[in-house]
């Protein structure tokens, strides 16, 4: 089974655009771990920047400098039979880690 990752960027005035990629799964890891694991890797609310874990940017553009961020929030982790659709190919504890990398601790 595929993991969805979904996540949104809240903007400026808390509109929500939303996003969700599917990650291969082949070590079958669970949506609890994935979830644990993220807890403990990132802030809370959990926040990343999607430019760094190499997820698509959910921003409005033109951004508005003085009110925009690159902060993007991470909402769930979900089984899926869905195909994958990440376009490096990433299985999701590759993914993880990059979203470590990319947290804004």
């Amino acid at each position: 089974m595929n993991i969805r990752f979904e996540y949104l960027y809240r903007d400026a005035e808390s509109y929500k655009i939303w996003g969700d990629v599917v990650f291969l799964n082949p070590q079958g890891l669970s949506v609890d771990y994935l979830n644990r694991s993220v807890g403990q890797i990132l802030t809370i609310p959990p926040y990343f920047v999607a430019q760094l874990a190499k997820v698509p940017d959910l921003r409005s553009f033109p951004l508005d400098s003085n009110r925009d961020h690159s902060w993007h929030e991470v909402f769930a982790f979900l089984d899926t039979q869905e195909p994958d659709n990440d376009p490096l190919g990433r299985e999701i504890d590759r993914f993880i880690g990059l979203l470590q990398k990319a947290s804004c601790t």
